[in-house]
């Protein structure tokens, strides 16, 4: 029974822990993509706040799928 629950906390923590490192990625990658196309093209912060805002969004895309496949697997 006590191995049952830790697999259960195991699954948990790793989905929690892959999606902050997923949602903090995208923001993140958004932010430094954003900022160079902007220093490129000299229109400093439209790419940035764009792309950033596309990695959060992103984010919580792929937390909402995480949750359909977690309950998907939990219902078999």
């Amino acid at each position: 029974m006590a191995d049952k629950n830790l697999g259960k906390w195991v699954k948990l923590i790793s989905v929690g822990s892959s999606f902050t490192v997923t949602l903090a990625g995208l923001a993140i990658g958004g932010y430094f993509l954003g900022r160079f196309l902007d220093l490129k093209l000299g229109i400093f912060p439209v790419f940035t706040i764009l792309l950033m805002l596309a990695g959060v969004i992103l984010g919580v895309i792929y937390l909402v799928w995480s949750i359909m496949k977690l309950e998907k697997s939990k219902d078999e």
